[in-house]
């Protein structure tokens, strides 16, 4: 791992519990089931959120681009949609692992999604403070993209 501020964390936080990193960080429960905290320095809308083993971050989509940072903990499975029928996952985390990356752009209104490989998994979410104001949508809860039909 290199030397940047993510690593430092991720080498801080690799053997703390859930509730450890949650209170380390004075992160927030939030009615979807993952705790977070929104950090915003007027440059990007920034929110560090932590997904515990399974919850599944909701399926929503944005008006504007958004970066996913792995931070600490498990790799991280997400997945994005462009229409709502094709999909792609990515694996964030560690970059020294295979097939492991340690961000992902996903586009302005694409539908996205995430989940934990492991215990937790501390990622930031941010966009450009500077555009439009942020709108997001949030899928059904029992949404997901659906393969076209034949």
């Amino acid at each position: 791992m290199s030397s940047s501020p993510a690593a430092s964390l991720a080498q801080r936080l690799a053997d703390a519990a859930f509730d450890d990193v949650c209170q380390n960080l004075s992160l927030q429960p939030h009615d979807d089931g993952y705790f977070f905290a929104d950090i915003n320095d007027g440059t990007d809308n920034v929110q560090w959120l932590c997904l515990p083993v399974g919850e599944i971050y909701p399926w929503q989509k944005r008006n504007q681009q958004v970066i996913w940072q792995w931070m600490a903990g498990a790799p991280l499975a997400v997945t994005t949609s462009p229409d709502g029928h094709d999909a792609a996952a990515s694996h964030l985390g560690d970059a020294t692992r295979p097939n492991i990356h340690p961000d992902l752009t996903i586009a302005a209104d694409h539908w996205h999604t995430g989940e934990t490989l492991g215990q937790w998994s501390l990622v930031q979410i941010s966009s450009d403070a500077q555009q439009p104001a942020l709108n997001v949508e949030k899928a059904a809860a029992d949404w997901f993209p659906r393969p076209r039909p034949h």
